[in-house]
């Protein structure tokens, strides 16, 4: 739970630094083409420094014999625990609801003629309250049972999608205090989201195919990235 915890804040710093009062605010010139292709370059940059580093990371690889490796069942034994099929039906959920607070909110809020500046501070904004939130979140969450938090997690994204759902139709500044309030909810649902849905997984596997269940959950939740642009096109 720490491991994953400590994780996502530092991406999230990233990301708050990247997408708001940062590189893209200072660098990008939406006449400009060529403002893009700098951005592009410092993206190729840091990807190139993650590279770097990776060789020196920890392998992670535990030793198995040849016995353990055909015996624990593979994806079939993961795809018989209809309770975490039953989770991850509920991940969809959880990721197209958040996919779409977060991935559609800037066309969206260009649609309703807000300025890219304020879109990125807007987009920005989910990230910054999952960095400033996401380790007081893990302590809250100690001691208190998995379930009850993943449905306050699911409460605050149906907060933050009322919030926004409001946004149509009023003024520029109530839009933006709107969705301002949106992104915030949306950003306090995903907190809840490091500090117990990765952990939960943890519980759930047996230690022979806890990589299995990880993988499928990532395929799973990822996954929506794949239909979001097409969803958001129409």
């Amino acid at each position: 739970t720490r491991g994953d915890g400590l994780r996502r804040p530092g991406a999230y710093l990233g990301e708050v630094w990247f997408f708001a009062p940062g590189i893209a605010t200072v660098l990008v010139d939406v006449d400009d083409v060529a403002s893009f292709h700098r951005l592009f370059i410092i993206n190729v940059v840091t990807y190139c420094v993650f590279l770097t580093c990776l060789p020196w990371l920890p392998t992670g690889h535990v030793h198995r014999t040849a016995e353990q490796r055909t015996s624990d069942g593979g994806f079939r034994a993961v795809l018989s625990d209809r309770f975490y099929l039953g989770l991850l039906v509920s991940d969809l959920g959880v990721a197209f609801s958040f996919g779409f607070l977060f991935g559609v909110m800037p066309p969206y809020a260009k649609k309703i003629g807000l300025s890219e500046s304020t879109i990125g501070v807007l987009f920005g904004l989910g990230a910054m309250v999952v960095l400033i939130t996401q380790l007081p979140t893990l302590k809250w969450v100690r001691g208190r049972r998995r379930m009850r938090c993943l449905a306050l997690m699911n409460g605050c994204f149906f907060l933050g999608f009322v919030a926004t759902s409001f946004s149509v139709g009023v003024s520029t500044q109530m839009a933006i205090g709107l969705i301002v309030l949106g992104q915030t909810f949306g950003g306090f649902g995903e907190g809840f989201l490091g500090a117990i849905r990765q952990p939960l997984t943890s519980d759930l596997a047996p230690d022979a195919l806890v990589g299995r269940y990880f993988g499928l959950g990532a395929m799973v939740f990822r996954g929506r990235w794949a239909w979001l642009p097409l969803s958001g096109d129409h």
